[in-house]
């Protein structure tokens, strides 16, 4: 880390999802609520090794965020990040900023976003989802597996989001401010 600030751009709101229209017009005016459930230091398996470039087992990070429109789950993300990239990670942190890894990234930990990859599919809400989304297991779901990497090629995210097709569909470019 240095203690110059990097410029901009940074990814200002980078979620891989906007609400579909009917939805957008009804709410219009109204901000989609992003709400941080929990940050938990957890040891890393084979997917989330593989993702980030660390050994199994290594420390990581698990957040969990929800996007709620008036009280409709639309988005809940889990983000996977590893601890020798972030070593020191709060809740105050990401509240400060915004619950924004991104804006975190480039802010406090000195990185750059390079790139993006996401990889979009349907699938079946399994259960705890399903249950997330006041949905009957099985229910459709759009699931957006991104994996972020800095400018410098080293992995900084591994992130799912599962999408309530009824209510948000995938954006495939994400704004920069």
């Amino acid at each position: 880390m240095t203690d110059k600030a990097l410029p901009s751009p940074v990814y200002d709101r980078a979620d891989p999802f906007k609400l579909n229209d009917h939805w957008a017009t009804e709410y219009a005016g109204t901000e989609v609520k992003t709400e941080l459930i929990s940050l938990e230091s957890i040891h890393a398996d084979t997917e989330e090794s593989r993702a980030l470039g660390i050994a199994l087992g290594d420390p990581i990070w698990l957040i969990e965020v929800r996007h709620m429109l008036h009280t409709q789950l639309i988005a809940y993300e889990q983000l996977c990040l590893s601890k020798k990239v972030f070593p020191k990670l709060s809740i105050e942190m990401l509240q400060k900023s915004a619950g924004n890894l991104y804006r975190l990234a480039s802010e406090v930990f000195q990185m750059r976003i390079g790139q993006m990859t996401d990889e979009v599919s349907i699938k079946s809400m399994e259960p705890r989802i399903a249950s997330l989304f006041n949905k009957i297991p099985d229910a459709p779901s759009l699931r957006v597996f991104r994996i972020t990497h800095s400018m410098d090629n080293t992995p900084l995210e591994k992130r799912e989001v599962w999408l309530d097709p009824s209510f948000a569909h995938y954006k495939a470019t994400p704004e920069l401010s």
